[in-house]
């Protein structure tokens, strides 16, 4: 089909054609989207708005988010996944509302709250009381749900604070949120998305470790990462190679840079060791066998073959560097 002239419509925003050329070159739809959103904004930014204005889930947009870090396109914190809806339509609970549902018989609300009192080792206020209606009424979610709710809760402040430190109402409601968002809103999806998260907390240390980090937790947005990394399925040794290279890369840790080391294997299918070292080994003599038009495209080639083969030898004396090291240990995954 021959090329075609179409017509625009004015009062259009205009791109530079070098950031043109970087959203075209990602292939990334959304990405490209969520810029366009940014450029109408004027650059001001509510992931939870953002997610409004596209229908979108908190998750689609972090990940837009992040490929525009990537690109170098937009500088800012790893998006919250906190869910779009807010919690300003909310109705404002009274006191008297709150009895006249302790006292209906078929409710479920003072059984609920007796337990999460206990649960968190005090008598809740009126307005803590209005939080849990909030989440009982408004975000109608099931008692057992915000039971395990506040128990999930319990146990990652106990992780991050200490333990015996007991979650605040708020985070419960703001958590609370972000669940009914994510559709847990039934005791089979809320049990496997804890376990999830469990399993995530357990292995965070080791993770920090393997990217040089000891002697803390991890704050919120290296815990994105982290999820992010341990979802993806990857044997043990595959993070801290993918460390290890970003330091060789750009001479010091950054978590985007191995995000992206990682995220590109991901897409591959590669989560182990060899898998990582068979796929580059294959491309170089791919590279070498194809015949370029142009000096300049044999020169080019050159570069690109001599870049793999560097690739390949830098895995292949990271592996003796570590044999032995990570065969004994399970890998990532969901």
């Amino acid at each position: 089909m021959s090329k075609q002239k179409v017509g625009m419509s004015t009062g259009a925003i205009a791109l530079s054609n070098r950031v043109a050329d970087k959203l075209i070159g990602e292939a990334s739809g959304d990405a490209a989207l969520l810029f366009l959103y940014l450029l109408r904004q004027g650059g001001d930014y509510d992931p939870y708005a953002a997610a409004k204005a596209l229908r979108w889930t908190g998750e689609r947009v972090a990940d837009a988010f992040s490929e525009l870090e990537k690109l170098e396109l937009v500088k800012g914190p790893v998006v919250d996944t906190a869910p779009a809806v807010s919690a300003k339509d909310a109705p404002r609970y009274s006191a008297e509302m709150i009895r006249q549902e302790k006292d209906v018989p078929s409710s479920r609300f003072p059984g609920l709250l007796d337990e999460v009192e206990r649960k968190l080792g005090n008598k809740l206020n009126y307005q803590n009381m209005q939080i849990l209606m909030e989440l009982y009424d408004y975000l109608a979610l099931p008692a057992e749900v915000i039971l395990l709710l506040v128990s999930h809760m319990i146990d990652e402040a106990a992780y991050r604070k200490g333990p015996g430190v007991k979650p605040k109402m708020w985070e419960i409601k703001r958590e609370g949120y972000r669940w009914a968002a994510k559709g847990l809103d039934n005791l089979d999806a809320a049990t496997a998305y804890v376990k999830k998260m469990d399993y995530f907390r357990t292995n965070e240390g080791r993770v920090l470790a393997m990217v040089g980090i000891n002697g803390r937790t991890a704050t919120d947005r290296e815990k994105t990462y982290i999820n992010a990394w341990l979802d993806m399925g990857f044997e043990d040794g595959v993070i801290q190679m993918a460390y290890e290279r970003t330091l060789f890369k750009v001479q010091n840790w950054n978590w985007n840079y191995c995000n992206g080391i990682l995220k590109s294997w991901h897409k591959d299918g590669l989560h182990t060791l060899n898998d990582i070292l068979d796929a580059e080994q294959r491309r170089t003599p791919r590279a070498n066998r194809q015949q370029p038009a142009q000096n300049g495209g044999k020169a080019q080639q050159t570069a690109t073959a001599a870049a793999q083969m560097d690739d390949i030898l830098w895995i292949q004396k990271f592996m003796q560097k570590h044999q032995g090291e990570f065969s004994s240990n399970g890998t990532g995954g969901k």
